[in-house]
């Protein structure tokens, strides 16, 4: 097994499929995480083995990446990069998707594509509601802290966004900071390297996987990582969220909301759970799995 959790819970099993369950005994271990603090939570190391991954494809530095309209009946999904991570980290997703007939739009956030280092975290979010009201009812997608950029989107557009999925993270609550994980040194948060995600996070990249992570990552500027998290409308507790759980399993996700350490999710009307065999950036170590995953997400969400 991968992990084990520290106080298992009965209940319905999911691997890569939704599930509003509790799960058997986790196969993972995990911390509980803390408050308002990273959009990941980080794991303990295991004994598994390494898995060889994906080298993600070389950056291509331009616009959002885009495919052709999703066949009727299924949804756009907005893709939105992590920390440090431009918009083409998605590409293998993205492809994979118009192949299962979506149209995916992976966002080039201020800041991180466009290199600016005035960026601000409401920019960002202009930015990922410009795509929302061009889309059809999308599938919001944000990979571990930009889960709150995400859920910021469904907040501000309540009545357009048809769901949202978080893949390795969670929503800030109110009156956080955005992204408060490292130090913030002229102005801007660098990507810290490898050592803070040893473990769980990193087992499944290869050294060439990690040298492109390392060599693509943009800092953040400060007018992102420092900016207030706020809400306005209490409409999007009833925008359905899809959990997507690499280094924790669902059953510890539950049991953190459970706890009182996601207030925001605690809140959440229709929440499930997916399950996915990977470490942290699932889109570089299993694009394939994660986008046929999302695809049936977004192929269960009501029209």
């Amino acid at each position: 097994g991968r992990k084990r959790s520290r106080r298992p819970q009965p209940g319905p099993r999911s691997h890569g499929r939704t599930t509003t369950g509790r799960s058997r005994p986790a196969r993972r271990r995990s911390r509980r995480p803390r408050p308002n603090r990273r959009g990941r939570r980080k794991s303990r190391p295991n004994r598994r083995g390494r898995r060889p991954s994906r080298t993600p494809r070389p950056v291509r530095r331009r616009g959002a990446i885009t495919t052709a309209p999703s066949r009727p009946g299924r949804p756009d999904i907005i893709f939105l990069p992590g920390l440090w991570l431009p918009a083409s980290i998605w590409t293998v997703v993205v492809d994979e998707l118009a192949g299962l007939g979506h149209r995916a739009v992976p966002i080039s956030l201020p800041g991180v594509d466009d290199g600016s280092r005035t960026a601000t975290l409401e920019e960002q979010l202009v930015a990922v509601l410009a795509a929302v009201d061009d889309a059809d009812r999308p599938l919001v997608v944000g990979h571990s802290a930009a889960s709150t950029l995400a859920w910021l989107a469904a907040d501000r557009r309540a009545e357009a966004v048809s769901g949202v999925v978080m893949v390795g993270g969670f929503p800030s609550s109110a009156g956080a900071v955005y992204a408060d994980f490292f130090p913030v040194v002229d102005a801007e948060m660098a990507f810290p390297g490898w050592e803070p995600f040893d473990g769980p996070d990193s087992d499944d990249l290869d050294a060439a996987a990690r040298d492109t992570l390392a060599s693509i990552a943009v800092a953040v500027p400060a007018g992102v990582a420092e900016a207030t998290v706020s809400y306005a409308d209490e409409r999007r507790f009833l925008v359905p969220v899809v959990l997507v759980c690499p280094e924790y399993t669902p059953e510890q996700a539950a049991s953190w909301i459970e706890g009182g350490d996601l207030p925001e999710l605690a809140r959440v009307e229709r929440l499930s759970y997916a399950d996915i065999d990977s470490g942290h950036w699932p889109m570089v170590s299993r694009p394939v799995e994660l986008a046929r995953l999302l695809h049936e997400v977004a192929s269960g969400l009501p029209g």
